[in-house]
């Protein structure tokens, strides 16, 4: 009734067919229907926004369509240089065009389950195997490691750790510049600072990676 009454006065509609019903925290209670515009919304499964899917209740990311669209990429690639081309060519493009596929938004996935974890793993290094037509019984480490390639793990650790590291700047550099901070033995600076930063989605992160104790005020 609300989002009816809102679209009707700033003459919006709402499309039926790009609106849906989820739960987390909960399974979706069929039992009830929700209406708009005398149309009811459908109760879905899971929900893709910006680009990530999430799973009903437990709000997990769901990273099947990332590694199809990854695998995707990389197939397209591998078809364009033939069975004769040249490995660090192909490793290139598949850093530059396939890799930011794989790793898309795994700064703010604060749960990743060892099954996605492990889809994500045997995704990266299956493309090694086929590059370099070796080690399908093996492991890719030593390929990665000369190459001065990180492991799919060791990268998404390391992109979370580095956001996190420029949130804290940005958290740092705010109270630098707040004249009272620097007459506070707070870890985050004066009352004033400490009230704005908590609602700063950067705080909510390095609080969420760091721990509750690592930045007690």
């Amino acid at each position: 009734m609300i989002c009816s009454s809102y679209g009707i006065s700033w003459d919006i509609k709402f499309s039926l067919l790009k609106s849906q019903l989820i739960t987390f925290g909960g399974c979706n209670p069929a039992q009830c229907v929700i209406t708009i515009s005398g149309n009811s919304i459908s109760w879905v499964p899971k929900v893709k926004y910006l680009g990530i899917i999430f799973l009903c209740n437990t709000a997990i990311i769901d990273l099947s369509e990332v590694c199809r669209n990854f695998y995707g990429k990389f197939n397209s690639i591998m078809s364009v240089l033939g069975k004769c081309s040249n490995e660090m060519v192909a490793l290139h493009l598949l850093k530059t065009y396939c890799l930011p596929t794989l790793i898309y938004s795994c700064e703010v996935c604060m749960v990743i389950t060892d099954n996605s974890l492990h889809k994500v793993n045997v995704a990266w290094n299956n493309c090694f195997r086929r590059i370099f037509s070796c080690c399908w019984r093996e492991s890719t480490r030593p390929l990665q490691f000369f190459c001065n390639i990180l492991p799919i793990s060791f990268l998404l650790d390391q992109r979370r750790l580095i956001f996190g590291t420029e949130c804290t700047v940005q958290i740092i550099q705010y109270c630098i510049s707040c004249l009272d901070c620097t007459r506070t033995d707070s870890l985050l600076g004066c009352k004033y600072c400490i009230d704005v930063l908590t609602n700063r989605p950067s705080y909510v992160y390095v609080r969420a990676l760091c721990g509750e104790s690592l930045l007690e005020l």
